[in-house]
């Protein structure tokens, strides 16, 4: 297997939202197997979910990481939304300033992609991509 990490794969996860996390996790092992320089990199705010998600990985011989992250939102932030976009953060950071990985592909934990999608997004040739139930939204990554 190639050892140097070309596209980070990255997905803010909770436990309420993990419940087709086996169904992700087979098809993560069908994007590496497609491309191999891939990393899987989990964003959690539950300290008590990391250890477990690392079992995960493990079990489904996946080539990745947990990452814990804070929220951190106003006092009148009343929507998850916020969770979701600290957790986007972390994996940004994580990205630009604990790797040397030349992409981001943020996707949600709770749908399947094509195994290929990661050569058909490059295709784009923009170095970040937010999807999000039919639509993407391409942006670059600056370091």
């Amino acid at each position: 297997m190639n050892k140097a990490v070309d596209v980070i794969v990255g997905s803010p996860i909770c436990r309420r939202g993990a419940f087709i996390i086996d169904k992700f996790l087979a098809n993560q092992k069908e994007i590496q197997q497609n491309y191999p320089s891939s990393e899987l990199v989990l964003a959690t705010e539950e300290s008590d979910f990391i250890e477990e998600l690392e079992k995960r990985l493990s079990f489904y011989e996946l080539r990745g990481r947990v990452i814990p992250f804070e929220v951190v939102k106003p006092d009148y932030a009343r929507s998850r939304l916020w969770n979701i976009a600290c957790g986007r953060e972390a994996l940004r950071k994580y990205v630009l300033f604990q790797t040397a990985a030349r992409y981001l592909l943020s996707l949600d934990s709770d749908i399947t992609f094509d195994p290929s999608i990661i050569p058909i997004w490059q295709l784009v040739a923009l170095p970040i991509a937010y999807g999000h139930y039919g639509e993407a939204v391409l942006q670059p990554l600056v370091r």
